[in-house]
This record gives structure tokens, C-alpha cells and sequence, in this order.
């Protein structure tokens, strides 16, 4: 393709997309997006059209309120794409809106949105909105919309502070935590970068609070505060003046009969709630067994094998994995089953249908399990051969291999598959270099585990370093940074249903809290899962031998496919002969129709054009040999696709044809092949003038 089409292709390209977008954006500005809730009730949620407006105050929408200072009743108009007119526009569409209360204020010329109904729930007194996750200054009757705005109408505090769970004594040293309201999913998280302050009630001011105490929040919005004395408090957070503050309680010391003592005990929370954790995985049970997935259901089970208790829950989700649903058809799908099943106490030599000690060591060749470049699916699959009573070769070179992999600084890539393998070596203590491979992980851990939260990375990471701490026969008390546990981190990852990652989705927070109920307990995966001996006719031959026959097989594909590419590579080449000899052909034709001629002036002028032709194929001929290197590069556009088929090649062809026959003075030679015939009829009417 050359330069010209390319061009115009893309422009054409270009000007489709173009339209496309333009039509995209403009039915996007033409709307807004606008949504009204209160808590998890949701009144209205969908786009509204913006209102074109031709006369000013043709469209404008009637209020009905009360006026703030006296009482009355009073109507007022506000702008169709105001904030306060699309909610009154919600309101008439939505049955499940209804604006109950709205005050007018003289002072400010404003309205103020007092009390609605979300659903059954009234709320007064605190709705805030927000266009495009920013807080406006001015009121909803003042702001105008223009189209493509995300606008949140919600009722309650943008902020929250959540105080200790246990009573507060004098001296006592406590964690208050900040947290910012997620109006799209009606969740809570971290707020960071504020200040939390211990306040007292001014009695000459009570617009105007006393400060005692003032303390920046870490990156995990908390802050820790102590030395109270006995009384009444108000926290609240700087950044928002204060307000609305909360009460906080702190009771006196409890008296003691011995002299002394010093300072208060830090409360910092010791663990997340595993009663609640288990209860929010049931709350995904479906009436089969199975939790959100097969993947989900296998950690689950992990989870659900180390809690006392559930137990018609295990039940259902065993006989939901005894069915033998598929896991996936990697080594480490196989694993993961295996551990699910070994936890709930089913046999997986076979017990469900399959026989996943089997399919682990039909992936052992002879070194190591599954892919080479991999290390997890050796972790895993040591961790179930040992507790399926698997021994010999498997276990050796797998526990070699898995030595190996550890890298220099003690790790096996991150937190996560470092804690795995310890979880797995640590069941092999005796074998020769493990004790050194634990050790190194350890210190590796220990440098990971963050000042801030006393976890690691994230609560995935952070549960399974737990399991490992305690294979390593400790205790997470001994684990503590700036006096936070990893414990601690997970309490606070732990939200009000019981689950991990409050405002995550539900796959990825059922997965997470699968993974914390066995750290939280501190219970390692080889004290989960359940023994089985083993009942021999299992296969530990290497799998070496296939792999050759599959190894072969892939060289003769491979040796196929150079093939290919190489009559590709000629057949490229011969379009480009086919071209050249083509033009070949032409000058050969235009130098023959010159030498029938006969005229000298004719002669020496083609003789002075074929220079200029013989330069032109040269250069022509320079540019068709590297087209060879450029042809890679054009396969890759998909306007060069046309151009690659049958007649695409064709249509190709003629035209270089056609710009070759101009190059070469094709023109020039017509018109003197024209004035040729012209002479010649004129001599052959001649001649018969003459006979006659």
C-alpha cells in the first residue's frame, strides 16, 4: 500500500471513529447521571435528561416550602437543571422518593432539602450531594448542571469516627479510626490525612469546642491518644470544624491496693471476629453446597474445616465437592482441591471420583511438579503428597527443587508464596537445608511486615504470613511493629457483615476472609488438613518421557511453521520478480514500437528518454528490492489486509502497472505511436490518390 492510500485510509478510519465518539459524547453531555439514597435504600437512580431551555424561566420548576424564620408557606422557583430541580424531578418520577420537608432561608435566598423518604426511612436534617466526587460550596437550588455529571444525593456524614469497643479507663491508652463514606456502594473506608481531636464543651461558646488533644491519623486513618482523666469528651475531626462531634466516656482507674504503676495498657482490638467472618461466607452458601464458585468453595473449605461449629453448613459443601465438580486442569487446580477435600476429611485418592494424588504426580517429571518456570504448584503440591502419605522421589526432588527457588533475599518471590513454603517445608524439618531456607524466610518476612499497620501488603498476604508464623512454632504477639499485630490489620480490614474488604467485590472479599479465618486462628495447613495413608498403585514415574514424545512433537511443528514462513518469504519475493520482469517487458515493448520508427529525431529522443527510463527502472528496481523488509511491517496494519489477497495483488499490480507506464513516458510514447498511424493513413491515401 503506499503512502497516499495509507493516508486516506486512516483518515477514513479516523473520521469514523471520530463521528462515533462525537455521537458518544453527545448523548453522554445531553444527560446526567443522578442517583438518591439513604444508607443501602436507594430512591431514585438513573439518568436525567438536561432541559434545553429557549425563554428564561419557561421551564422553571415551582417549589412548595417552608419559610425558615416564619413558618409560612412559601413557593419558590428553581432552574429544571439546577441540583434541586433534578431531585424534584426524581421525586415525581420515582415512587420510591418523596422530598417531605423543604425550608426556604431568607438570609441566604436558598433552599435547603430538610427531611425525604428513601424507600421507608425518613431522613432529616443531613443530605449532602456531590457532582463529580466534589462537594459543592453552594446550594442544590444554585448549582446548574450541564450535561455528563455523575450527581449523588445521599442522607448522613460524609465522615465518621469509630471509638474503642472496650470501656475506657483513666490513663488508658486508645485507637480512634477515621473513616471517609463511599456513597457509591454505601460503604466505609480509610480517611487519611486529617486530624482527630479530644475536645470539651465550651460554655461560652458552644459553637466553639475546647481542644485537649490533637493527633495527625496514620495511613490507616487512626490515631492514638492517651492520658485521659476521668469524664466526658467530644472527638471530632478537624478538617470539618468539629462537627457533628461524637461523646466518648472515660471512667475512672479502678483503685489498687499496691503503690506504683505507670501508665496505661495500649487497647489496640487483638484479632477479627471469626464467628462473623464464617457467618458472612454462609451468607454465599447456595442450596447445593457450593460458595460464589469452585474456586471459592475450595477455600472455603479451608476456612470452614478449622471453625468449631457449622457443621450441616460443612456437610452441604462436602457432598457439593464429593460430586467431584472440576477444579480446573492445572497442577495447581488439582492441589488446591486436594486441600479442600483433605480438610472436610474426604479422601482424595478417589473418594470424590477423581484420584487427585494421582493427577499431582502424573505432573512430576522427575524433578519437580507441573511447569518448571512455576514454584507454587511445587509448594502446593509437597504440602498434600506429605499429608496424602506419599514418599520417595516426589518428595525429595520436589523439596530440592523448591530449596532452589528461593531467592537470595529469603523469599520465593513475595509475602504470599514465601509464607506458602514455609507452611510446606516446615513439614520436612530434617530434610538437609530446610532449617536454613526457614530461617532466611523469616527474616525475609520480618522485613515485611509494615510499621504502620503491623500487617503485610494486603489481607491476603497478611492471613497466610500469619499461618506461617505460627508453623514456625510463634506466636503473632511476638509480632508485633509500632505495637500493631497482624491481627490487628485484619480486624480492621474486618467490616460490619463479618467480611474482609468492605467496598471490594463480593468474589474477592469471600476470598480474602476464606484466607484470614485460618490465620486469624493461627492454624498452618498441615495442622488443617487430615491424613491419609496411602494405598499404593499410585504412579511416581516421571512423567519425563511424554514430555520428550511432546517435546518432539513440537519441533516438527516448529520445523513445519519455519517452512512456511520461509515459502512465504519467496513468495514475496517472486511478486516482486513478477513486477520486475513485468516492467521489463514494457521497456522492451516501448524500445521495439521506437525502433519501428525510424526517424532520427525520434530516435535520439527516445534514446535520450531511455536514459530517463533506464534511471527510473534502477530506482524502481532499488525500491522493489527493499520492499521485502517493509512487507513484516504492513502485514501487521489491517488496511494492508485488502491488499494481501487475490485481488487486492491484482488490483496492486495494475496500478503499479499504471504508474509505471506514466514513469516511463508511456504518455509521451502514445502520442508519437498515434502520430505514427496518422502518418501512415495519410501516406497510404496518398498513394492512392496517385494509383487512381
Amino acid at each position: 500500500m503506499n503512502k497516499r492510500n495509507k493516508i486516506f485510509f486512516l483518515a477514513a478510519l479516523l473520521c469514523v471513529f471520530g463521528l462515533g465518539v462525537a455521537l458518544k459524547v453527545s448523548a453522554q453531555e445531553s444527560t446526567v447521571s443522578f442517583t438518591v439514597r439513604s444508607g443501602s435504600q436507594v430512591g431514585f437512580d438513573a439518568p436525567l435528561s438536561i432541559i434545553e431551555v429557549v425563554t428564561p424561566g419557561e421551564q422553571d420548576i415551582i417549589i412548595q416550602a417552608t419559610d425558615s424564620g416564619t413558618g409560612e408557606a412559601v413557593e419558590k422557583v428553581v432552574s429544571p437543571n439546577s441540583v434541586f430541580g433534578f431531585l424534584a424531578r426524581a421525586d415525581k418520577a420515582s415512587s420510591d422518593l418523596t422530598l417531605s420537608a423543604i425550608q426556604y432561608f431568607a438570609y441566604f435566598d436558598s433552599l435547603f432539602l430538610k427531611c425525604a423518604v428513601v424507600g421507608t426511612e425518613e431522613g432529616c436534617d443531613n443530605w449532602q450531594y456531590v457532582v463529580d466526587n466534589v462537594y459543592p460550596s453552594v446550594g442544590m437550588d444554585a448549582f446548574e448542571l450541564e450535561g455528563g455529571e455523575q450527581v449523588y444525593v445521599y442522607f448522613g456524614s460524609p465522615h465518621q469516627l469509630v471509638l474503642p469497643k472496650d470501656t475506657l479507663g483513666a490513663g488508658d491508652s486508645f485507637e480512634i479510626a477515621a473513616q471517609d463514606y463511599q456513597y457509591e456502594s454505601n460503604q466505609w473506608s480509610i480517611l487519611s490525612g486529617v486530624t482527630i481531636g479530644i475536645l470539651r464543651e465550651n460554655p461560652d461558646d458552644p459553637w466553639n469546642p475546647i481542644e485537649l488533644k490533637t493527633q495527625a491519623v496514620d495511613v490507616l486513618g487512626k490515631s492514638v491518644f492517651e492520658g485521659l482523666e476521668a469524664g466526658t469528651y467530644l472527638v471530632g475531626i478537624k478538617e470539618d470544624f468539629y462537627f457533628p462531634p461524637v461523646q466518648l466516656a472515660v471512667e475512672p482507674a479502678p483503685s489498687s491496693g499496691s503503690g506504683g504503676g505507670g501508665g496505661g495498657t495500649l487497647i489496640y482490638p487483638k484479632n477479627l471476629d471469626v464467628e462473623k467472618a464464617v457467618a458472612f461466607l454462609l451468607s454465599f452458601q447456595e442450596e447445593d453446597g457450593s460458595i460464589l464458585s469452585p474456586f471459592h468453595s475450595d477455600w472455603a473449605a479451608l476456612a470452614l474445616a478449622v471453625f468449631p461449629g457449622e457443621e450441616e453448613a460443612k456437610a452441604t459443601l462436602s457432598l457439593y465437592l464429593s460430586r467431584d465438580v472440576s477444579p480446573g486442569t492445572l497442577a495447581t487446580d488439582y492441589e488446591r482441591r486436594a486441600m479442600a477435600l483433605m480438610a472436610l476429611g474426604i479422601n482424595p485418592y478417589g473418594e470424590s471420583g477423581t484420584n487427585y494424588i494421582q493427577n499431582i504426580l502424573d505432573s512430576f517429571d522427575g524433578e519437580q511438579i507441573g511447569s518448571p518456570d512455576l514454584v507454587n504448584d511445587d509448594i502446593f503440591g509437597l504440602l498434600v503428597l506429605l499429608k496424602a502419605g506419599v514418599e520417595g522421589a516426589a518428595i525429595d526432588k520436589t523439596t530440592s527443587f523448591i530449596l532452589s527457588a528461593q531467592e537470595p533475599n529469603g523469599s520465593w518471590g513475595g509475602v504470599d508464596m514465601t509464607a506458602a513454603a514455609v507452611q510446606a517445608l516446615s513439614l520436612v524439618s530434617s530434610f538437609e537445608g530446610v532449617p536454613t531456607a526457614l530461617g532466611n524466610a523469616r527474616l525475609f518476612l520480618t522485613s515485611k511486615q509494615e510499621e504502620q499497620t503491623g500487617g503485610f501488603e494486603n489481607a491476603y498476604s497478611t492471613s497466610w504470613a500469619m499461618q506461617a508464623i505460627a508453623a514456625l512454632g510463634e506466636s503473632q504477639e511476638n509480632w508485633r511493629k509500632n505495637g500493631k499485630t497482624p491481627g490487628d490489620f485484619l480486624f480492621f480490614l474486618q467490616a460490619s457483615d463479618g467480611g474482609l474488604m468492605e467496598g471490594d467485590t463480593a468474589a474477592n472479599r469471600v476470598w480474602a476472609t476464606s484466607y484470614a479465618v485460618p490465620g486469624a486462628l493461627q492454624k498452618p495447613w498441615g495442622e488443617i488438613l487430615s491424613e491419609f495413608e496411602n494405598p499404593g498403585g499410585v504412579s511416581q514415574e516421571p512423567i519425563a518421557a511424554s514430555r520428550q514424545e511432546s517435546s518432539g512433537q513440537q519441533e516438527v511443528l516448529e520445523e513445519i511453521q519455519q517452512k512456511l514462513n520461509v515459502i512465504e518469504e519467496k513468495v514475496a519475493v517472486l511478486e516482486l520478480k513478477v513486477s520486475l520482469v513485468y516492467a521489463e517487458y514494457q521497456l522492451a515493448q516501448k524500445q521495439s514500437q521506437i525502433a519501428l520508427l525510424g526517424d532520427n529525431a525520434f530516435f535520439a529522443e527516445g534514446q535520450e528518454s531511455n536514459a530517463f527510463e533506464g534511471a527510473a527502472f534502477q530506482e524502481l528496481s532499488g525500491e522493489q528490492g527493499n520492499e521485502q523488509d517493509r512487507f513484516a511491517a504492513q502485514a501487521s496494519s489491517a488496511s494492508d489486509t485488502f491488499f494481501e489477497s487475490g485481488i487486492g495483488r491484482i488490483l496492486l499490480i495494475a496500478g503499479a502497472g499504471i504508474v509505471l507506464f506514466f514513469l516511463l513516458g508511456g504518455w509521451r510514447r502514445m502520442r508519437l505511436f498515434s502520430r505514427q498511424r496518422s502518418l501512415a493513413a495519410q501516406e497510404q491515401q496518398s498513394y492512392a490518390s496517385k494509383s487512381s
